[in-house]
């Protein structure tokens, strides 16, 4: 007796074994995908932080005011209007508008080094209720650690990590 085609345990198990593969295949692609957007997302807080530090140095007016206050807090619309990031910002992992009423806050501060402090210049990225966003590398906080009281406590808000 000759036999002809499959018979239907062989095609379950084929069926099952492309299931399987198709399912792992997915679930890297997805986790590859998250990877990608989050760089993406680090790379978009460190790109608008240094247009501001570029933004308060071509402009006399905020520089006058960072170097008598240690600090200003520039509103994320007001780079927008002058072009110097681009206006439908989101958040590549939820997908979530950027609020433009978020700040960056450029402060002058002394960070401990092996041979003593260091005063530097560094940013922070917050929302409208301080809410910290991303450090200065675009990555997650802990930006305010660095913060001087002041500074933490602009218009009676704290920087919060």
């Amino acid at each position: 007796m000759s036999k002809k085609g499959f018979t239907l345990i062989e095609l379950l198990v084929v069926i099952s074994i492309v299931a399987i593969a198709s399912v792992g295949s997915i679930m890297v692609f997805d986790k590859s995908n998250t990877d990608s957007n989050r760089k993406e997302l680090v790379n978009k807080f460190a790109r608008i932080q240094r247009a501001g530090l570029i933004y308060l140095d071509l402009n006399d007016s905020w520089r006058k005011q960072f170097n008598n206050k240690g600090y200003v807090q520039m509103k994320l619309f007001e780079l927008q209007n002058e072009n110097f990031i681009e206006t439908d910002l989101y958040n590549d992992v939820t997908f979530d508008d950027i609020d433009n009423n978020s700040m960056i806050i450029i402060y002058s501060t002394n960070i401990p080094t092996d041979s003593g402090n260091r005063e530097i210049v560094d940013t922070c990225l917050v929302d409208e209720n301080f809410y910290c966003l991303a450090n200065s590398n675009g990555g997650d906080c802990n930006c305010c650690q660095y913060l001087s009281a002041s500074v933490k406590t602009i218009n009676g808000n704290n920087c919060l990590n």
